[in-house]
């Protein structure tokens, strides 16, 4: 008896940061269903080392976003897919671009299984309320309707292990032992440079770090290689706190957030990060902004403030919430 060829199946899942990393429990579904696949994911060049250590993917294609004005590239690119003989693709992007990939095939003769919300793809997810959905939700929704059941929160145990063999957690841990203060608590205050109202005051964030100072906490700041602007807000505090902004890789972010008694933060991908690697998280929303009811961090144990504006978010606020968050963090795992 022949021998079954295998089969390729393609995920579309470019970014951003929050959105990849809510995605992981799609992926792990994805291969469940699909185990003997040849899997590729189709990414861009931020996330592709998180996807190899998950070790879910034979091949990852990481590739910069196409201009939308470059379609020589991106027809090439299409024809590069239909030769290689991907039987069906996972659009988890599911926009307006990643949408128009679909009907790029499909000219091309392409006739295998879509599902996104291309229209006539042969899992079309035409939920009317898609777009109210929390983004786990809405992902969780679309691959039932491609027959692909069982979708998990995102497991971040394989970030935090690869995290703990990094050079970043050997430095962080002699930081921490030679302050001979345990206590740390991660701090945030970071966030898109073109979405300011996402910010919290950074007058507020230091009211946060004295406060955890006077309770023998240190505060440690977290944030990207582009958010250093920050670390001048902060020089008054000298030794009493850390600063990691645009020290830190993924994975040392992931095992440091599993030590620590929380993190408090805006809305940003590192909060998203945090959650799920079984920290626990207070983030911080402006409603006028983006709605937490949509893409507020999940994980054991999250908590959400919000307001129309930050500036109605006040640190009493803030660390009473963070109280209770730990709290309860505390009573479960005790």
């Amino acid at each position: 008896m022949a021998l079954s060829q295998q089969q390729t199946t393609l995920i579309i899942k470019l970014g951003a940061m929050g959105d990849f990393l809510l995605a992981l429990g799609p992926f792990q579904s994805i291969r469940r269903a699909y185990p003997q696949d040849h899997l590729i994911l189709w990414t861009t060049p931020a996330y592709a080392r998180v996807a190899k250590l998950s070790g879910l993917f034979d091949e990852i294609w990481a590739i910069p976003r196409f201009s939308s004005w470059n379609m020589v590239r991106l027809l090439s690119w299409l024809r590069n897919i239909k030769r290689r003989g991907v039987d069906r693709i996972f659009d988890l992007q599911t926009s307006s671009h990643t949408s128009r990939y679909y009907y790029g095939l499909v000219l091309m003769g392409w006739r295998g299984d879509f599902s996104g919300i291309a229209r006539g793809a042969s899992w079309r997810h035409t939920r009317s309320e898609r777009n109210s959905m929390h983004t786990m939700d809405r992902q969780k929704d679309q691959l039932m309707d491609a027959q692909v059941q069982s979708v998990p929160v995102p497991n971040l145990d394989f970030l935090v292990a690869s995290g703990s063999r990094s050079l970043g957690a050997v430095e962080f841990s002699e930081l921490i032992k030679n302050r001979g203060q345990p206590a740390y608590c991660l701090i945030v205050p970071g966030g898109s440079q073109h979405r300011p109202l996402k910010r919290w005051p950074v007058a507020q964030w230091k009211k946060i770090c004295d406060q955890l100072i006077k309770r023998s906490i240190c505060p440690v700041l977290i944030g990207g290689p582009d958010e250093k602007d920050l670390r001048g807000h902060f020089e008054e505090f000298g030794s009493g706190l850390i600063d990691l902004i645009g020290k830190t890789s993924l994975e040392t972010l992931a095992w440091i957030g599993r030590s620590a008694l929380g993190a408090i933060g805006n809305d940003t991908g590192a909060m998203h990060l945090l959650a799920l690697s079984g920290c626990p998280t207070l983030s911080l929303f402006c409603t006028r902004e983006s709605d937490p009811g949509l893409c507020a961090p999940r994980g054991d144990y999250t908590d959400v403030l919000f307001a129309p504006s930050l500036l109605e978010i006040s640190e009493t606020q803030v660390m009473e919430h963070l109280d209770a968050l730990r709290e309860r963090a505390q009573k479960k795992e005790s």
